[in-house]
């Protein structure tokens, strides 16, 4: 009996639960060992904690998925601890409390790191949205809220300037969407007539990585509830009550956040990185120097940093062409990546956009609607349901 590939997945988010599920779909009968390794012990549906901007923070609890029951349905060992550094040469990925893992496939889905600190004065006391402890902290001020300047803002993303897609911003249409749900969530109190709403970017345009369409629908919304938008904003230093500007000082009662992002520390650290943080691959996945290491989701030097459609389309073609590469067999090449994404309005609306622009790609698609706002809430229905799981997507 021939013996089981084994299989370590580092990261259980969304590319590394998505990874799961397929490798648990598509590997023969006893054809893989697989372990999972995330030092938490639940994944966060962070897309869906923008509901802490809808005055429901109620809604954050069940925004989660238990990494071991998942592991466990799937016939995976799930390991909590760090990975400290994957040794490609030698097949190995180190662990911080635990015996390195040997294996035969790796497939790496940690995600990029926050990096507040690359704007001074900036740390998570100041309000962010990412995390689950920020959230309920978010969801907190807005019940208690009484009026004044508050402020969306979002960090750059820390790359190699030819990085391709050529982006500017860390997420700027996750910070958009809170300012959108903070705006309805204080006109059903009665108290946006006493709140100005600033979003701020790096970017060039809000929605960077939207498209054309989508971004012009965008501009309308922002400009019909009086969100105001600077754009190009470098940031210099954050203090308590104002945000010091290259070109001005702005004062602020309170703030949101989404962090600098920057390349994955232990990508730095193994070495297996482009010099900033960001894992260079082929279009399947696979890095360009160690062909049975396979990079998902945002710490792909292609990757699109917070974009849950893109990491759970790079898991799928990662695992396809993984199988493939121990099989000896031949997969099929993927189509042009298109990014999908639906920002949430807070008005029972939502944003829908589809395009493949940023890939050299004509698509480009965009809607406002309710039925956007219905389909978002069914997609996390159905991901929490499913424990990870959506089959449709992509």
């Amino acid at each position: 009996m021939a013996e089981r590939v084994r299989v370590v997945i580092v990261g259980a988010r969304f590319g590394g639960l998505t990874a799961l599920h397929w490798l648990a779909r598509k590997a023969r009968l006893g054809e893989c060992a697989v372990t999972v390794v995330d030092p938490q012990a639940v994944s966060v549906f962070r897309p869906s904690l923008i509901v802490a901007l809808q005055g429901e923070p109620g809604r954050l609890r069940p925004l989660r998925v238990p990494v071991a029951d998942v592991c466990r349905r799937l016939g995976a060992r799930w390991i909590q601890d760090f990975a400290v550094r994957i040794d490609a040469a030698a097949r190995q990925v180190h662990l911080a409390a635990h015996p390195p893992l040997s294996y035969d496939l790796c497939l790496w889905a940690t995600g990029v790191d926050p990096c507040w600190q690359f704007i001074d004065g900036l740390d998570p006391s100041r309000g962010g949205l990412c995390e689950l402890p920020l959230a309920r902290a978010t969801a907190e001020r807005l019940a208690a809220w009484r009026g004044g300047r508050w402020v969306f803002a979002t960090g750059p993303l820390v790359a190699d300037p030819a990085q391709q897609p050529s982006l500017r911003a860390a997420l700027d249409a996750a910070v958009v969407e809170a300012a959108c749900c903070a705006d309805a969530g204080l006109r059903r109190r009665g108290r946006r007539e006493a709140t100005e709403i600033w979003f701020l970017t790096p970017a060039a345009v809000a929605g960077e990585w939207l498209g054309a369409r989508s971004q012009a629908l965008l501009a309308r919304e922002l400009a019909r509830r009086d969100i105001r938008v600077l754009t190009g904003v470098d940031v210099r230093r954050v203090e308590a009550g104002r945000l010091v500007l290259a070109d001005r000082t702005l004062k602020v009662d309170a703030m949101t956040w989404v962090p600098p992002y920057r390349g994955s520390r232990l990508a730095r650290w193994s070495r297996l990185d482009d010099g900033w943080g960001w894992v260079p691959t082929d279009a399947v996945g696979r890095h360009v120097e160690w062909p049975r290491l396979y990079a998902i989701g945002d710490i792909r030097r292609d990757g699109l940093p917070k974009s849950a459609h893109s990491a759970m389309r790079h898991a799928r073609i990662a695992v396809t062409h993984a199988l493939a590469s121990v099989r000896g067999t031949t997969a099929p090449p993927p189509a042009m990546p298109a990014v999908l994404h639906v920002l949430d309005l807070g008005d029972g609306r939502g944003l829908f956009s589809a395009q493949n622009t940023l890939y050299g790609g004509r698509l480009d698609r965009a809607a406002i609607g309710r039925w956007a706002a219905w389909a978002k809430s069914a997609f996390t229905w159905a991901y929490l349901r499913g424990r990870g799981w959506l089959p449709v997507m992509p």
